[in-house]
């Protein structure tokens, strides 16, 4: 097929793609074609109206087969062309972040071992939790900004500031749990709770009295009260501190008693008066208390939960902590010691099992412990 007029070579030449990147580093945007950057670059990427028009003209003409006209190739615009020589290639990439990644391999290389069997686990999970993050993510800012203090919906603010007039406040609080309205015993309870924390001088003075009206309201019949009751038992002991001791004795009776109840929210909250219990009074104390009242009852929900409060005593304590009490409460620890080890519950033997462990390394105790073993 012959073309009348001179033939353009669309083609790009050898000096072109230096000669445009000199243009764009300097600023310049015009080409040699008339033509901006900015605009599309047919010149490029189309065949030229005049030459197409040529082409179909002799196609159709009579006497000439059918001419088979291929189009061309789409070819990438030059643009993105030249962005890409300024990409940097993998490999470079990689000498430039191994320096920073050596110094970390040896920490992580031991880890290892201890991530990949929670890794197995962890991916059944993922395609059930991908569906949920979407739902979670905007939620996220509303409960970070929720300080750690806040009440709960079953809880009131007030519980959460001090008194004005904290003295008339404890008096208010006696009549108040004297009461026969439960509401009115309920309200008595809150204000010792709020008592505790800022004012705990105020209850040190009248404490005896204050423990035997909350402990009468932990027997309550109704649920509610009870378990109102119960945290505010645990509150007395994490404020007060060693000034429950003389009271832990027969507190923590009434404590043992409900952690054998049906209801879930109460043994929940028992549980966590205990471990306030464990925490801020003297370790002597609580475990005598605990031995007393809680390996010795025939509930075994009782006894299963003195022995995990015991055993983490025990931890807490150590060897050194146990061997600075007095000779008469050491031998009364160990032979409770063997008595978990001997108990029908397979909760309460673990826990023993676990401590004579603990207590093995000391030769002494370790001596003690097997003379006591039958």
């Amino acid at each position: 097929m012959d073309f009348q007029g001179p033939k353009k070579d669309w083609r790009f030449k050898d000096g072109d793609m230096e000669s445009a990147i000199d243009e764009l580093e300097t600023g310049s945007t015009e080409t040699d074609f008339g033509q901006t950057w900015e605009e599309p670059l047919e010149a490029f990427t189309n065949m030229p109206a005049d030459l197409e028009n040529e082409v179909k003209s002799s196609a159709a003409s009579p006497g000439n087969e059918p001419a088979v006209v291929s189009a061309p190739a789409p070819r990438p615009s030059l643009l993105k062309k030249l962005r890409g020589l300024n990409k940097v290639h993998p490999l470079v990439k990689t000498q430039l972040v191994l320096p920073k990644i050596q110094p970390v391999l040896p920490k992580i290389k031991p880890v290892l071992p201890k991530i990949q069997p929670v890794l197995s686990k962890i991916k059944p999970v993922l395609p059930k939790i991908k569906p949920v993050l979407p739902k979670i993510k905007p939620v996220l800012p509303k409960i970070q900004q929720v300080p750690l203090d806040t009440p709960s919906k079953h809880e009131d603010e007030s519980l959460f500031s001090p008194f004005a007039h904290p003295h008339s406040a404890l008096d208010q609080s006696f009549r108040l749990l004297r009461s026969d309205n439960w509401e009115n015993r309920m309200e008595g309870l809150n204000s010792i709770r709020r008592l505790a924390p800022f004012h705990p001088n105020i209850l040190t003075q009248k404490l005896h009295s204050v423990c035997l009206l909350v402990v009468q309201e932990v027997q309550s019949l109704r649920s509610q009260v009870s378990r109102v009751a119960v945290a505010t038992l645990g509150e007395l002991y994490h404020h007060l501190r060693h000034a429950m001791d003389p009271e832990l004795d027969w507190t923590a009776k009434t404590l043992l008693q409900k952690a054998g109840e049906s209801n879930r929210s109460i043994r929940e909250e028992v549980d966590v008066a205990l471990l306030h219990m464990r925490h801020s009074c003297t370790p002597s104390c609580a475990l005598k208390a605990l031995i007393n009242w809680g390996l010795s009852d025939h509930n075994v929900a009782v006894r299963e939960c003195a022995a995990r409060h015991i055993k983490a005593i025990f931890k807490s304590m150590g060897t050194t902590g146990l061997l600075c009490c007095r000779m008469g409460d050491m031998d009364s620890f160990l032979s409770a010691i063997c008595r978990m080890c001997q108990d029908t519950s397979q909760e309460v033997r673990n826990s023993g099992i676990k401590l004579i462990w603990v207590l093995e390394p000391n030769q002494d105790l370790n001596k003690k412990l097997w003379k006591m073993l039958p």
